[in-house]
């Protein structure tokens, strides 16, 4: 068996697709109408009450236990785009314990999204404040290996 993709039940394919796209700058790599698959590996399906024969509150909204987590440096940025695509703030940006910067909101059909700062950003954003290598990798629950890589990245860029 191999996984394939998660898929998200949405109200509206159409606003589904402006928002994801939109916001993110996804790109479908199949588009059956209904049915939009990115390459990121999440899908969207309008009409996924009526496929399983169930009423349609019971799969069309957004469960807290469930959320599709991206990768962003720019949060601010982000944050300041989430009203143009109706996105409710679940809470703003702040501090993880291993230093990784989060945002969560809700999309259209209220699931929760969680936009985060990659790990070699926080580590760049890191090393930037003179903070040394171990220390880094202890906090970010990173190797000392991919720190001094990201490290060495930021040399050669200098």
């Amino acid at each position: 068996m191999r996984y394939v993709s998660a898929l998200i039940a949405v109200r509206d394919i159409k606003k589904a697709r402006e928002f994801y796209e939109g916001l993110f700058g996804l790109t479908a790599s199949e588009d059956y109408g209904e049915n939009v698959t990115y390459s990121c590996g999440f899908s969207l399906q309008e009409g996924f009450s009526r496929i399983l024969g169930l009423p349609e509150p019971a799969y069309t909204r957004g469960v807290e236990g469930f959320e599709l987590y991206f990768e962003e440096d720019d949060l601010e940025s982000l944050v300041a785009k989430l009203p143009q695509y109706g996105a409710e703030l679940l809470h703003g940006i702040k501090e993880m314990p291993w230093a990784q910067r989060v945002v969560r909101f809700y999309d259209l059909d209220s699931h929760i999204i969680e936009a985060g700062e990659s790990f070699a950003a926080i580590v760049r954003r890191l090393l930037a404040t003179g903070m040394d290598e171990d220390e880094i990798a202890r906090i970010t629950q990173q190797t000392k290996e991919f720190v001094l890589e990201c490290k060495e990245l930021v040399d050669a860029r200098r």
